[in-house]
């Protein structure tokens, strides 16, 4: 009872303590649904760069860097630019960010980008993660839009290549396939619960590139009997095969260029697949889901600003390392943990900072 009663005064009233704002991307989020053929009431989604859910959980879970949700209406009626930070003027909850993220977007409102050029020119630090938006939600304004971002993160970054797009043949709610290529071994990918025939996922490239191997990180070792295949135009071709992953399984074979390559699991013993980390190695052992960000974009005032293409959790802790070395709380150790998670809240109520540290695992 003492112990719920703290959590209660924690997590209910009060002002939030943050140093990161992250946009919530709701015009990519918009602009990648639309009603289709088929169920009327299911509609279609494609929005491959929305790694607002990732980055989240990256920042809170790998980086232990605490952060506010921020959509953009909220941000354009309730926010104002106070030299470099921006504060959130709510009579309760004031919030002021010396750091703003946006996730990948295709799609961005304006007046969202001009308010985030605003803060990076007056000193602020900004990150953009997977794709930089290159159109606007409203009518018109695609220029702008690109101009703007070109602006904030340099030519170079508007022309980098997309991540490499990953599916699988089923999923179980809230653990996606793109939960296995992005750089934690603390996320999975697993396939649908119960389903124990065969499974498979599949990486598209975006063009044609070298392959020489890969490696797995299975959880739970159900595993039995696995093929690493590429595409050769027409069909899937076995580059390897074996029995079983495990914890960590290096597969390499002789080098093939390809625009799809696929781990195709044959069987397992129970329950369903899955997958914590899978890395497809190209030429010279170098890992196709990751691409190097772009250089560090500065200003006259200090404001800085990073395109990381593939926002893992050391992308992000490096970046930040440099651009918010003082945070608000900082873990000083490089800490992995298993079995749980170890993160923190602070808040302030009454006139009192409270800190809730909050270890749930193993360590």
């Amino acid at each position: 009872n003492q112990y719920i009663g703290r959590l209660q005064r924690m997590l209910q009233g009060g002002r939030h303590v943050a140093d990161i704002g992250v946009l919530y991307p709701i015009a990519t989020l918009q602009a990648g649904s639309w009603f289709g053929p088929g169920n009327p009431y299911e509609g279609c989604v494609d929005i491959p760069e929305a790694d607002y859910m990732q980055v989240g959980e990256a920042l809170s879970l790998g980086v232990r860097r605490d952060f506010t949700f921020v959509h953009p209406e909220v941000l354009a009626e309730r926010c104002a630019v106070d030299g470099a930070t921006i504060t959130l003027n709510n009579k309760v909850n004031r919030e002021r960010w010396r750091a703003f993220i946006i996730p990948g977007s295709r799609c961005i409102n304006v007046a969202t980008l001009r308010f985030i050029k605003k803060f990076c020119d007056q000193g602020g630090t900004v990150i953009a993660t997977t794709r930089l938006p290159d159109r606007a939600a409203e009518f018109g304004a695609d220029a702008e839009v690109r101009q703007l971002v070109a602006e904030l993160f340099g030519p170079v970054a508007v022309q980098q290549d997309a991540a490499p797009r990953v599916r699988a043949s089923s999923t179980w709610a809230g653990y996606e396939p793109v939960k296995a290529v992005d750089g934690s071994t603390q996320t999975r990918w697993n396939a649908a619960d119960g389903d124990k025939g065969a499974q498979w996922l599949e990486a598209d490239l975006g063009k044609t590139q070298t392959v020489s191997g890969v490696v797995v990180n299975e959880v739970f070792g159900r595993v039995r009997g696995y093929r690493i295949q590429t595409w050769d135009g027409s069909t899937w071709v076995d580059q390897a095969r074996g029995d079983r992953l495990g914890e960590r399984k290096e597969i390499t074979f002789a080098a093939v260029a390809t625009t799809r390559v696929r781990l195709f699991m044959e069987a397992v013993v129970s329950d369903s697949a899955s997958i914590a980390e899978w890395t497809i190695l190209g030429a010279g052992g170098r890992n196709l889901f990751e691409r190097e960000p772009s250089a560090c974009r500065r200003n006259a005032k200090g404001g800085k600003a990073w395109f990381l293409p593939s926002p893992g959790v050391a992308a992000l802790k490096a970046v930040l390392s440099e651009g918010l070395p003082d945070g608000d709380v900082a873990i000083g150790q490089n800490l992995t943990v298993s079995g749980g998670n170890f993160s923190y809240i602070h808040k302030v109520k009454d006139g009192q900072s409270m800190y809730f540290i909050a270890n749930s695992s193993d360590a």
